[in-house]
């Protein structure tokens, strides 16, 4: 008896080309295959870009921004996928898929995302977080606290701002008083540069008599001194108008910011 043996190849398109991209599987169909694309691409090999980065800084776990095609995308590390890298490739039935207790959700076939408790953040909750974002993230997850905070900031803010303009009210007229009394001490200072002293109406006594001298010299020391005084005090005053206005400035900075943090409704 004469057997015949018949091998019949099993043409398989995913062993003979690398037709699936940018992280994508593929699956073979018989014929033809089918590309699973990863997170952020679609077509048929995967080349297509859900959502485009616009510098590397966006892209996660040591990813950069590459530009083919004029489509810019965040390209990957081998063990990384995702829209900015985000995902982690893997199953959740690895073990300690996530670290210190964080839950692990699958992401399509190949990759899983985790979601970490209060203390720790990361891919994998791998980073511990500092006390105060501790306390942070867990006074934002309730709005109605969130919405309590922002209200008090936006009142402070309000009432900086009006102590400021008032300080700015009383800054102008104390600056409008210190020139007036600036001016004032300039003309009692022409005024009195040649002291009213009574040593020399007699005819009589001599012009440059030593007396006379003294109670000139004193006479223009005292008046030097009041000036000084003036000057002082003018100085004191533009300083304190100076504090009032960086007071006025901060409140304004304030201001703006509850503005723009939040919503037209609430601010």
């Amino acid at each position: 008896m004469i057997s015949f043996s018949i091998l019949i190849a099993v043409h398989d398109p995913c062993a003979e080309h690398e037709f699936c991209q940018n992280g994508g599987s593929c699956t073979n169909t018989g014929v033809h295959y089918t590309c699973i694309c990863a997170e952020n691409f679609y077509g048929k090999n995967c080349t297509n870009v859900i959502k485009q980065c616009n510098s590397s800084s966006e892209c996660l776990n040591g990813g950069f921004c590459a530009s083919v095609d004029s489509v810019r995308f965040c390209k990957c590390h081998s063990n990384f996928s995702g829209a900015f890298c985000e995902f982690k490739n893997g199953n959740c039935s690895d073990d300690a898929a996530c670290l210190n207790g964080g839950r692990c959700h699958q992401v399509g076939e190949r990759a899983f995302k985790c979601q970490c408790t209060d203390e720790y953040t990361g891919t994998v909750c791998e980073i511990q977080l500092n006390i105060i974002y501790v306390y942070l993230r867990r006074l934002t997850k309730t709005p109605e606290v969130l919405f309590a905070i922002l209200f008090i900031f936006i009142a402070f803010a309000g009432l900086s701002n009006g102590e400021a303009e008032n300080n700015s009210s009383k800054r102008s007229s104390v600056s409008r008083k210190g020139k007036r009394s600036r001016k004032q001490a300039a003309g009692t200072a022409s005024k009195s540069s040649v002291p009213d002293v009574k040593c020399n109406e007699k005819v009589d006594e001599p012009k440059n008599d030593s007396s006379c001298s003294s109670e000139m010299g004193q006479a223009t020391r005292r008046l030097q001194k009041k000036s000084k005084a003036r000057r002082k005090r003018y100085r004191r005053t533009l300083d304190q108008s100076e504090v009032s206005s960086s007071v006025f400035e901060i409140a304004r900075r304030l201001r703006k910011k509850a503005i723009e943090s939040g919503s037209p409704e609430t601010v």
